[in-house]
């Protein structure tokens, strides 16, 4: 039997599921403009609206008016862009057969276009707004799909040979027929649509939700059939307030106005649900009571871009503008805050319902503004405290409710972080053998990883999360004779980076001069510092990029930093691999000229490659690291110990030192110690140090 959190995940993870959040994500810019721009707009304080008439003019609100036609009321199309736009950034088969993103996305934008009512001549462009965001999520998937799969239809491709034109002009020609075909399918469904009776296909869905409670009585059951029914059309992107609005002008407004007459007649209030209920008591912070969401994020959250997104819509959603949240987060098609999304609007329901019923809280008798924050609008509404402490209480709840569903949601969205870290990592060492890294440029979510981390490399190096740990290298007499300096990135949110991420970023964005360069100081600075304390014959491994040997400028930088800290050139070790050589001659001559200065030169990771032999001749090399593979089944494989023995034998002989990395365990020490190699750094004898503890522990190895 399948796990909820099995199916939710598997849900999540579809080619769908994803696309859609990346299109809401990329949508958030302007969700966050446009809710502020209605903020500001309404803001319910007498004196503020007062002070911006005053200081610009009765007109003063066009601003924000016009902020929010560029914004919420193209949210629609903004989303079936970047709804579509992202499905073929994934897609394998835009990639195999070239079919560019963004005319993807201009084939959806028609499609639309196509299924939309047009009256005297004109689109009625008010479904481009939070009012269509489903049919736009629809089309956006759909249609998207659908010219995907016309496009690898090898007849439909209209090729274009010229040399004269260039690749995006021939990918758009030859996207014509498979561009005819899938819109007119669109407008083939309109004219089906049309013929059926149904003129306009948001009205017919609109229509449809009505119809469950248009003439229903007002009880509790109908009060929780239209909770349920905004919220289950708030998660599929349909704005569930506006296509229930004639149920609440036909059901809800008139009910204020009966408890306002009976109480301006002597009599009693009779009437528990209305506008101002709803209002007031369920909605709090808007639809789904996202205020409570909010605290619940604030609260049970310690880092993460939703906790991020809960801060900036705070001061909206005290006034009930929630967009942020609806389209931030998102909630709209997130499984796994479908249950508290629906649930607990009904459960305020029942709440609010039940408290008033039997008398604890006064029933609503005041008009009370949308915008009006959460205390104020329950005593307004019910012209008693009880109110107000009636909201605290629905408050508390919605918060206990959402907390075990964030907490959820956020380990899934850690889990995420943490696969696309380890997709990341495995690239970088899968593109290692090759010259050039290539993940900035990635559309996928390895590309989005990587570019957010290259464009806080920078930014941390500078902060200090950037730091330096040193791994002791012992003898066989487990005497220190040297440790190796490696790269500690602590993210801020994403806690810690492997080193060859760090390093692969740098590089790819020209950060690694910078950044090499910072290690050899601070390392060299570090080596000093221990000699002062009287570790004199400690000597310092430092990796070297193939990248830093392009710059002719390093000798003479490490030679400034030498003198700067008196350190013999002798007691540091460069650790470069086997790329260096695909830099050709200009490469050699650093290296030589590194040697000439005294300092000493190490291969790692020996024996990964088939040349690597070959660089015994090519390099002069002091020391070579066995290349971990070998170590880690040496005692599971002879042929790494016949290799082993090889090249401890030719090392020997040639006068070059040899060290296994990644000793773990006695068995391991004991067997390299038997096949000649008595120089070893792993686990067994220590992790990476903090530069504190590295004297402790060189004292109780001497």
């Amino acid at each position: 039997m399948l796990h909820f959190n099995d199916v939710v995940n598997s849900l999540s993870n579809h080619p769908f599921a994803i696309a859609i959040r990346r299109g809401l994500t990329l949508m958030i810019p302007m969700m966050i403009l446009g809710s502020f721009a209605v903020f500001i707009n309404n803001l319910p304080i007498n004196a503020y609206q007062d002070f911006m008439s005053g200081m610009f003019g009765e007109n003063w609100r066009l601003l924000g008016t016009y902020v929010h036609q560029g914004t919420f009321a193209i949210m629609a199309m903004g989303m079936l862009l970047t709804i579509s736009y992202s499905i073929a950034s994934m897609s394998p088969l835009a990639r195999e057969h070239e079919v560019h993103p963004l005319i993807v996305a201009t084939v959806s934008l028609a499609c639309l276009f196509a299924i939309m009512k047009v009256e005297d001549g004109w689109l009625r462009i008010g479904w481009l707004g939070a009012l269509g965001v489903f049919i736009a999520i629809v089309v956006a998937c759909s249609s998207a799909y659908m010219f995907l799969y016309f496009s690898t239809i090898k007849h439909l491709k209209v090729r274009v040979y010229s040399n004269a034109a260039e690749p995006i002009v021939a990918q758009a020609i030859s996207s014509l027929l498979p561009a005819l075909l899938t819109i007119s399918v669109f407008a083939s469904f309109h004219c089906l649509m049309t013929y059926m009776g149904f003129n306009d296909i948001y009205e017919t869905i609109n229509s449809w939700l009505k119809g469950w409670l248009v003439g229903k009585s007002s009880t509790l059951s109908t009060g929780l059939i239209f909770v349920v029914l905004i919220h289950l059309g708030w998660f599929f992107g349909i704005h569930g307030n506006n296509a229930l609005e004639l149920v609440t002008q036909t059901l809800f407004v008139p009910a204020l106005a009966v408890n306002q007459n009976l109480l301006a007649q002597g009599g009693a209030p009779t009437e528990i649900f209305t506008k101002q209920f709803f209002d007031v008591f369920v909605f709090l912070g808007g639809s789904g009571a996202t205020l409570c969401l909010i605290a619940a994020i604030l609260i049970g959250v310690r880092r993460s871009n939703t906790k991020q997104i809960a801060m900036i819509s705070t001061l909206p959603s005290i006034f009930n503008v929630n967009e942020i949240m609806i389209f931030g987060v998102p909630i709209v098609f997130n499984l796994y805050l479908l249950v508290p999304f629906v649930v607990l609007p009904a459960l305020l329901t029942i709440i609010t319902y039940a408290a008033m019923s039997w008398g604890v809280v006064p029933l609503t008798v005041s008009q009370v503004e949308w915008t009006t924050p959460i205390l104020l609008g329950g005593y307004k509404a019910t012209g008693s405290i009880a109110g107000a402490l009636l909201q605290l209480f629905n408050f508390l709840v919605g918060i206990i409710v959402y907390l075990p569903f964030i907490r959820k949601y956020e380990e899934r969205l850690a889990q995420g972080v943490d696969e696309t870290l380890q997709n990341l990592l495995h690239e970088v060492h899968h593109l290692s053998k090759s010259q050039k890294m290539v993940l900035l440029h990635r559309q996928d979510s390895i590309g989005n990883m990587a570019r957010l981390l290259a464009t806080d490399l920078k930014s941390d190096l500078k902060k200090g999360n950037i730091k330096l740990e040193y791994q002791p290298q012992v003898n066989a007499l487990k005497q220190v004779t040297g440790v190796e300096a490696l790269l500690r990135w602590r993210h801020e949110h994403l806690g810690l980076i492997a080193p060859p991420i760090a390093i692969a970023l740098a590089e790819e964005c020209g950060l690694i001069h910078e950044l090499g360069g910072w290690i050899i100081e601070n390392s060299c600075h570090q080596l000093k510092e221990w000699s002062d304390e009287g570790l004199t014959s400690l000597s310092l491994s430092i990796n070297i990029t193939p990248t830093q040997l392009d710059d002719a400028s390093l000798p003479p930088k490490i030679r400034a930093i030498l003198q700067e800290t008196g350190i013999q050139p002798q007691r540091v070790e460069l650790e470069i691999t086997e790329q260096v050589a695909l830099g050709g001659t200009d490469r050699m001559n650093i290296l030589n000229e590194l040697k000439q200065m005294g300092l000493r030169l190490a291969m790692d990771d020996f024996g990964m490659g088939h040349s690597s032999l070959i660089y015994l001749k090519e390099f002069h090399l002091d020391t070579i690291k066995l290349d971990g593979s070998l170590v880690r089944e040496l005692n599971t494989n002879y042929k790494c110990g016949e290799i082993i023995v090889s090249i401890v034998r030719l090392s020997r002989s040639m006068g070059i030192r040899v060290i296994a990395e990644y000793v773990e365990t006695e068995a391991q020490q004991k067997t390299l110690l038997e096949l000649g190699c008595s120089n070893y750094q792993g686990y067994l004898y220590s992790p990476s140090l903090p530069p504190d503890k590295l004297p402790e522990f060189c004292g109780r190895h001497q």
